[in-house]
């Protein structure tokens, strides 16, 4: 919680002088005449700018721009943030509802009909510590190697067996390094069957 809001405080303070040039600037378009000049204020500069139609082209303009411009990073962003960030695990179907990986054998939710090898992915945020009270499906023991805050959010390097897994968490929630329980649940597990193209990405 501490590292959140230290993160909060730290982007509002540069905010800070931003919004108070703004605010000059605005209050100066009021102004009639020169600087040094005796300040009248008036509503001509805003008047004129409202009433010309070159105002609204402009505004246009940049909104499609803009536009644009999110859409099109979007399309390319979302799918390399999810792919890009996930850990992978590869395995072996055992039954339509388990697969043997290098981490363990783990439960899915939803059956799957592929057969010999595949790839799993669970997200950094899906790898749980374990609670007492949890489901003991894909509990697994596992080393804490590392541990970086960022902001809101604390990663860590997590050892089960030989392969090294993200886990992302709140601050707060972070552990130490040392000995600990992971779960991977169930119902954020995905399953892909391995290409040739990815066993040949892998030998090189």
């Amino acid at each position: 919680m501490k590292g959140r809001w230290l993160f909060v405080s730290i982007a509002t303070m540069g905010l800070v002088p931003v919004v108070a040039f703004l605010l000059i600037v605005f209050w100066m378009g009021f102004w009639q005449g020169s600087p040094g000049d005796l300040v009248v204020y008036t509503l001509k500069h805003y008047r004129e700018l409202f009433t010309d139609a070159s105002t609204y082209r402009t505004l246009l303009n940049t909104l499609g721009f803009a536009s644009t411009t999110v859409l099109i990073s979007l399309s390319f962003a979302m799918p390399i943030e999810f792919f890009g960030s996930i850990n992978w695990l590869r395995g072996k179907m055992l039954d339509g509802a388990r697969v043997e990986t290098e981490s363990g054998t783990l439960v899915i939710q939803a059956p799957r009909q592929y057969e010999g090898s595949v790839v799993v992915g669970v997200r950094p945020e899906n790898a749980k510590w374990f609670q007492p009270l949890a489901d003991m499906e894909n509990r697994f023991a596992a080393t804490v190697l590392s541990i970086t805050f960022l902001g809101d959010q604390a990663t860590s390097e997590v050892k089960i067996n030989d392969k090294i897994l993200l886990a992302k968490t709140l601050p707060d929630d972070a552990k130490p390094a040392g000995a600990i329980l992971v779960q991977l649940p169930k119902a954020k597990i995905v399953v892909f069957p391995e290409t040739a193209t990815q066993r040949d990405l892998d030998h090189k």
